[in-house]
C-alpha cells in the first residue's frame, strides 16, 4: 500500500498491545487522504531470521541479557491478576535465593504455583523498569522439572536483591 497525506499520531499502549508487539502509533487517514493499493506481497523466505532462540541467564547477570531469556528460580511472590487499561495481566516474583526478579505476564491465565516451587520463565527484560522479565502468556512459567525441593521460607526472605546492570569493565570475556 502507498499512503499519501496520512498522519501519525503516538497510541496508548497497553500491556496486551505490546505483548503482541503493537507499533506505538495510529495512522490517521483523512478525506484528503489517498490510499493506493499496490498488489500483495509474498515474501521470499517465510522463516522469520529476526527471531533468536531464548538463552538461559543466570540471575546476577539478567540486567546484560538481550533478547528472549529463560531464568531457572522459585516463586518468591504468588502470581495475581492486575487490571491494566481495560485487560488484566499477571504480575509475580522468581527468586534464586540471592536475587529477585519481578515478572509480568501480558495474557495472563491463573498460574496456581505455591511460593518456593521450582520453575523456569521464559521472556524478556522490560526496558527502563527496574528488573523485570515480561511474558506473553502463562504458558511461559513452568514447572522446573530439573529441580525436585522446593526453596524454604528463609531461603526465599534472602532472595530480595535486584540485580543490576554490571559495568563493561566487570563483564567476563
Amino acid at each position: 500500500m502507498h499512503i499519501d497525506g496520512g498522519q501519525i499520531k503516538s497510541a496508548q499502549m497497553t500491556m496486551a498491545k505490546e505483548s503482541q508487539n503493537f507499533v506505538p502509533f495510529d495512522l490517521v487517514i483523512q478525506k484528503t487522504t489517498i490510499v493506493e493499493y499496490l498488489g500483495r506481497y509474498e515474501p521470499r523466505n517465510t522463516e522469520r531470521s529476526d527471531e533468536r532462540p531464548a538463552q538461559e541467564i543466570l540471575f546476577e547477570d539478567v540486567m546484560q541479557a538481550d533478547g528472549p531469556i529463560i531464568v531457572r528460580g522459585f516463586i518468591k511472590t504468588k502470581f495475581t491478576a492486575l487490571p491494566f487499561g481495560g485487560s488484566t495481566y499477571g504480575c509475580g516474583s522468581v527468586t534464586d535465593g540471592n536475587y529477585k526478579i519481578t515478572v509480568q505476564v501480558a495474557s495472563y491465565t491463573t498460574i496456581n504455583f505455591e511460593k518456593g516451587i521450582p520453575v523456569t520463565v521464559e521472556g524478556e527484560l522490560k526496558k527502563n523498569v527496574p528488573c523485570t522479565i515480561v511474558c506473553q502468556d502463562s504458558t511461559f512459567v513452568k514447572l522446573d522439572p530439573t529441580i525436585e525441593e522446593p526453596m524454604s521460607t528463609t531461603q526465599l526472605l534472602q532472595g530480595a536483591k535486584t540485580p543490576k546492570r554490571k559495568d563493561v569493565s566487570q563483564l567476563d570475556d
